[in-house]
């Protein structure tokens, strides 16, 4: 990428890299792998909220949840109690 008249636009190096038929294969390949990784494992969004079913979220992604949206999530069952726990915590 370069900067040109306050935006960006390709460099001149990667176009030319561009019209390497393999160089593209790769290149085609590697994005279309992106992408069917995305739609396999972050497209499923858990009814409106930001999470995606059967993923991990590390306690910085989740510490967003308040008393009221604590529900919103579908709890494991070994998680329920805790959850439980937390939202009669959280009242105080």
């Amino acid at each position: 990428m370069e900067k040109e008249e306050g935006d960006y636009c390709i460099s001149k190096s990667f176009e030319e890299m561009l019209r390497n038929p393999d160089f593209y294969s790769i290149l085609e390949e590697l994005i279309d792998f992106g992408i069917s990784r995305y739609k396999e494992n972050y497209s499923r969004r858990y009814q409106n909220t930001d999470l995606v079913l059967y993923q991990k979220y590390t306690y910085e992604a989740a510490k967003w949840l308040t008393n009221e949206t604590l529900n919103s999530v579908e709890w494991l069952p070994a998680d329920q109690g805790l959850v439980e726990k937390i939202g009669a915590y959280l009242k105080y």
